[in-house]
């Protein structure tokens, strides 16, 4: 008898979910906080879950069935562009208008 798993390759294309094959877990939300937690984003797992389903600046997610589900890459996109521009003070002036 053959073993099915034996005789894929593992470089197969997964679809459109082909990020999710060898590689990074998805996480779940308690994952996903701490992942946020840990550089520098304090996040609770409630309020991730407020954030989807009251709405907000909330970090992209993807559902597989019931179960709720962050891409670490999308959670590092979400950073960047959450992110200002590096800043020197706290009142920056508009840009084009002159400061007397």
């Amino acid at each position: 008898m053959t073993n099915i798993a034996s005789n894929r390759d593992s470089t197969a294309d997964y679809g459109p979910a082909s990020a999710y094959g060898p590689g990074e877990a998805l996480l779940d939300t308690v994952g996903a906080a701490d992942f946020l937690r840990a550089r520098g984003i304090p996040r609770s797992p409630s309020t991730l879950t407020r954030l989807r389903c009251v709405g907000g600046v909330a970090p992209p997610f993807r559902k597989i069935g019931r179960a709720v589900r962050y891409d670490p890459a999308d959670l590092r996109k979400w950073i960047a562009e959450a992110l200002s521009d590096p800043m020197r003070t706290t009142s920056n002036p508009l840009k084009g208008v002159i400061q007397s």
